[in-house]
């Protein structure tokens, strides 16, 4: 009989804190959405959705801030980053979808200066199995993001493959509460992206340091240029860009 009472004591202790939750979720302003800018009526800063290479590392539970309401759709609870990012900065979803103020500029990767990267499984933002912290494999994430060696990925025929797709949040100590955020393909064969050419003995190259083979197929001629085995590509813009093998030694290995 006591087991049952205390059972019943922390059912009622949980119902009566989502109760409380969703009753300040309710009491906060909505959003006014004007030409992709939502704007809080209450403190009267508008804010941008980010792009989608940049997610929220947490958010306080606790502390709803605003909502989007719009028709036939749910609405979004807005939330104030956690490790002390004021939300007149930014604010994040439960999803972790970044939004900034109007006035904020966003870093670039490469101004974050990451010190670790965190490797999960896609689309699980919270849910990281390896860490990368060497600084020499870091820049060469970096390097490669930022080098001149880049192609879409509607240039891969994706379906043809077999490949993993991982996530990598880079993190910085000078910029809390946010991951730079980048899809990492594992591919099982090489990654290849082709060329029509004219003249397969004269022809200009497409990716200067890069190993190509020229092929035949019913009289025209392709320059095949490889890429390795494993690329990352850009979720906002959908570029894809040479990593070599730096994340691939990581993929089984565990978080520490």
């Amino acid at each position: 009989m006591k087991k049952k009472c205390v059972s019943l004591l922390r059912l009622s202790s949980l119902l009566l804190s989502l109760l409380l939750l969703l009753c300040a979720c309710a009491d906060v302003p909505k959003m006014k959405v004007e030409e992709e800018r939502y704007y809080n009526s209450q403190s009267g800063i508008a804010y941008l959705e980010a792009p989608l290479c940049y997610k929220a590392s947490s958010y306080l539970k606790s502390g709803a801030v605003a909502k989007i309401s719009e028709k036939k759709m749910d609405d979004v609870i807005l939330y104030q980053i956690s490790e002390g990012v004021p939300s007149e900065m930014m604010l994040s979803t439960e999803n972790f979808d970044l939004f900034y103020a109007e006035g904020v500029t966003l870093p670039t990767l490469s101004q974050m200066k990451p010190h670790r990267v965190h490797l999960g499984q896609s689309d699980a933002v919270t849910v990281t199995f390896s860490l990368i912290t060497d600084e020499k494999d870091i820049a060469a994430l970096l390097a490669a993001y930022q080098g001149p060696i880049s192609f879409s990925e509607s240039e891969v025929y994706w379906v043809l493959m077999d490949y993993e797709k991982h996530e990598l949040r880079f993190e910085s100590e000078q910029y809390p509460g946010i991951y730079y955020y980048l899809d990492y393909y594992h591919c099982s064969e090489e990654i290849v992206v082709e060329d029509l050419i004219k003249d397969p003995t004269n022809f200009e190259r497409r990716f200067q340091g890069v190993e190509v083979t020229v092929s035949e197929y019913k009289g025209a001629y392709y320059a095949a240029y490889h890429f390795g085995y494993g690329v990352l590509r850009d979720p906002e813009t959908g570029i894809c860009y040479p990593a070599a093998d730096i994340v691939g030694p990581y993929l089984n290995e565990s978080a520490e």
